[in-house]
């Protein structure tokens, strides 16, 4: 009588989404905020950046709903673990 080991099979992967039976999971994508120099500050991405650069105090006006939805849906992606 013979056994033979299988590895579990992977699931398809297409660009930076791993399609699994039953959901798709989306592969983090690092981004990296310009600021001018670290300072003690918040923590992203592992370095220390601050976020009270003159760029953060600008008002550019209105922002646009797409944008913040897709913000929204991120800091659910990262949130909600």
């Amino acid at each position: 009588m013979t056994m033979s080991l299988r590895r579990p099979q992977r699931p398809a992967q297409v660009g930076n989404v791993r399609a699994g039976p039953s959901q798709q999971v989306r592969e983090p994508t690092l981004v990296d905020i310009p600021v001018g120099s670290p300072s003690a500050g918040t923590v992203v991405l592992g370095e220390f950046r601050t976020l009270s650069a003159v760029r953060f105090t600008e008002d550019l006006g209105a922002v646009d709903e797409r944008i913040m939805e897709a913000v929204e849906i991120g800091l659910r992606a990262v949130l909600d673990r």
